[in-house]
């Protein structure tokens, strides 16, 4: 028995799941996803489990993956059908186990999600109810008990499984919060993380609920986001209109793979606004920097590609009238932002030291031209024919743009990405010696290498240099993801610890690496040419910024409350760019040093 904590409010539902699977007291997984998205023509919700975790120790496949199952197909169905469905299932699974083991066992199941623009939350069960009550005895058949927040209704908490693990005075706290945040869906998420983590420290619940867990929030449109910890290697479960996506995803050659969250949307609007956050500014460690937003979208995206010596960023933003477009743009402190007029819906590009652009225009549906941009000039790159889906992700100051390339236009063909650079008259070089692996792309250039990171099989990662004078490669030690190269040579990496967590590394001769001072957590995510590394270490639910002086232990910036941040790049006179977002907003920052 583990732990499902349930909050409804009046425009969001909450859920959250633990990944711990015990058999007699004894640890089975610590790394099983018991929460699945439902995404139907009519309704969204999820659907979550505690109790029985598999038919027996030995099953491949738990309780999840038999919901998944069980709903699999059925792409035309309503909330209360879905809910019967699993109930009447999960009715036959209880007795087929009762059978073999002579042990009728405990399973609940928590569906919930939006019926008549009402929250709605079922627990189907063969022992407990929604109002928290027990029966002594475990019952054959599982029961359904509803509930819904009406209007003028305060926020609800819901706890199954465990449900001692969470005291009272705990709940209240999360309703207080519910009424205090209001629309701050992430904060509230990062609440319920927090509630889970205490329960799992609780004396006698240690081995019963794991400490990290996913939490889903959804509104009344369907849209959400669900977080999910890096460092639980878990696969995220999503049913839409009836069909397994993990399912559908390997189908196609790609991989489903372990995320770190997700989030969801539809074409529905919400009935009620979210409230626009309010930009607070905190400076926990001092750092002295100061924060500037240079691009603000609520109900969009924005993203930002680079920014070069002199302090000039480059952009992208999702169209106000079309989500799935985004426009460039270009920023400076004189001017402030200036559109370009280049689009795509799959956006990608890098600015160079010196100020050239690299970016992908959209020249017809679903297909991208990339195109180099130096001061009024354009250039067109080079495209070869039967090939197509190029990436851009770096360009050096000549004029050199780096990237990958798909060598067919087979879209289910897994393997075909290949590192690309194309030259300063517009030509592509593509490499196919991968050193064993199977695909991959640039993702740093210098004036003389490329810096290539390739994939083998499901985890395995494999770090190539390019030589781009002599068309040599080598392949450098260890199963590290690349980050960036400089002009002397110098390779800023990313090596995991145990637990997933994430550190950077450096190598200066391409033999061997050392760790730099952040540790185990402080996730890199940029790097410049005098190796100040930048990124995000999560604390309190949050992610926050970083940067680090070589040698020097790492810095916290000043962040908007509320938000998670990222650093994405660095330029070479200390000016960081980065983003703060929460579920419905995103801003693009630009932190200034005390000395700049």
């Amino acid at each position: 028995m583990t732990l499902n904590i349930t909050l409804l409010t009046r425009t969001r539902i909450f859920q959250s799941s633990d990944f711990r699977l015990s058999a007699n007291g004894n640890l089975v997984s610590s790394s099983t996803m018991k929460l699945i998205t439902l995404h139907y023509y009519t309704f969204s919700g999820f659907i979550s489990y505690t109790g029985i975790a598999k038919r027996d120790v030995n099953s491949a496949v738990d309780t999840g993956g038999l919901i998944v199952d069980w709903l699999q197909g059925r792409d035309d169905i309503a909330f209360h059908e879905a809910v019967e469905i699993v109930r009447a299932k999960a009715s036959e699974y209880v007795t087929e186990i009762a059978k073999q083991t002579g042990v009728r066992h405990k399973l609940t199941l928590i569906a919930a999600a939006f019926h008549n623009d009402n929250p709605t939350v079922a627990v189907v069960s063969n022992f407990e109810s929604i109002d928290g009550r027990e029966d002594s005895t475990v019952s054959s058949e599982l029961r359904t008990s509803w509930s819904s927040l009406r209007p003028g209704r305060t926020p609800r908490v819901i706890v199954t499984g465990c449900k001692k693990a969470v005291p009272l005075r705990d709940r209240k706290r999360l309703e207080d919060l519910a009424l205090a945040a209001g629309e701050d869906s992430a904060r509230i998420r990062v609440a319920i993380e927090d509630l889970n983590r205490d329960a799992a420290r609780r004396p006698g619940w240690t081995q019963l609920i794991s400490e990290n867990c996913t939490v889903v929030s959804l509104d009344s449109s369907g849209n959400g986001s669900q977080d999910i910890p890096r460092t639980s290697r878990v696969v995220a479960r999503s049913l839409i209109n009836g069909q397994d996506m993990e399912s559908l995803l390997r189908a196609a050659g790609l991989d489903a793979g372990v995320v770190a969250g997700a989030t969801f949307a539809t074409n529905k609007t919400t009935t009620r606004r979210p409230a626009q956050c309010k930009k607070t500014v905190i400076d926990i460690a001092e750092s002295g920097f100061t924060v500037l937003e240079i691009e603000h979208k609520i109900d969009g995206d924005c993203q930002a590609f680079g920014i070069d010596s002199v302090g000039l960023v480059f952009g992208a933003s999702s169209l106000p009238d079309d989500r799935t477009m985004r426009r460039y743009w270009i920023w400076d402190a004189t001017n402030g932002k200036k559109e370009l007029d280049y689009w795509s819906s799959d956006t990608g590009g890098a600015i160079s030291e010196n100020g050239q652009i690299a970016l992908l225009n959209m020249i017809k549906p679903w297909e991208n031209a990339p195109v180099l941009i130096s001061g009024t000039s354009e250039r067109l790159l080079e495209v070869p024919h039967g090939m197509g889906e190029p990436e851009i992700t770096a360009i050096n100051s000549d004029g050199v743009v780096a990237g990958a390339i798909s060598i067919t236009l087979d879209r289910t063909a897994a393997n075909r990405v290949r590192p690309a650079v194309w030259d300063v008259d517009g030509s592509i070089r593509i490499l196919d010696r991968l050193c064993g692996a199977e695909n991959g792309r640039v993702v740093s250039i210098s004036d003389r290498v490329a810096l290539v990171w390739a994939n083998q099989g499901l985890w395995g990662r494999v770090t190539i240099i390019w030589d781009l004078i002599t068309d040599e490669v080598k392949q450098l030690p260890g199963s590290i993801i690349p980050l960036h190269v400089d002009s002397q040579g110098r390779i800023i990496g990313i090596a995991s610890a145990h637990g997933g967590q994430q550190f950077p590394i450096v190598s200066l001769d391409h033999e061997t690496w050392a760790s730099l001072p952040p540790k185990a957590g402080f996730e890199p995510t940029a790097a410049n040419s005098n190796l100040v590394v930048g990124g995000r270490v999560k604390m309190d639910g949050y992610y926050f910024p970083w940067f680090a002086q070589p040698g020097s232990m790492p810095q916290i910036l000043s962040t908007f409350e509320y938000h998670s941040h990222g650093v994405r790049a660095i330029n070479g006179n200390g000016l960081i760019i980065g983003q703060a977002s929460t579920d419905r907003e995103h801003h693009i920052l630009l932190w200034k040093p005390p000395t700049a």
